[in-house]
């Protein structure tokens, strides 16, 4: 689960320029699932943005997400 300061604005990256497609809960929306073949990212609103941080700054050598795929220059593309 990733917290992202404007839930909206996440969406619309999610969706917009990386191909998810989103569902958004709440009311008001507080929390949005984005999903892309076979991966799904969670994402929820937090009013303190103090609380998003790079997982790596909580546990040494840990990600935020991780997505294998088969061709990487195919998705980038």
């Amino acid at each position: 689960m990733l917290l992202v300061a404007d839930l909206r604005r996440a969406v619309a990256f999610y969706r917009d320029r990386l191909g998810f497609e989103c569902q958004v809960s709440g009311d008001p929306p507080n929390f949005a699932t984005a999903d892309r073949d076979v991966a799904t990212i969670l994402l929820a609103a937090t009013n303190d943005s103090d609380q998003i941080v790079p997982h790596w700054q909580i546990v040494d050598k840990m990600w935020n997400a991780y997505i294998r795929v088969d061709d990487v220059d195919a998705i980038y593309a």
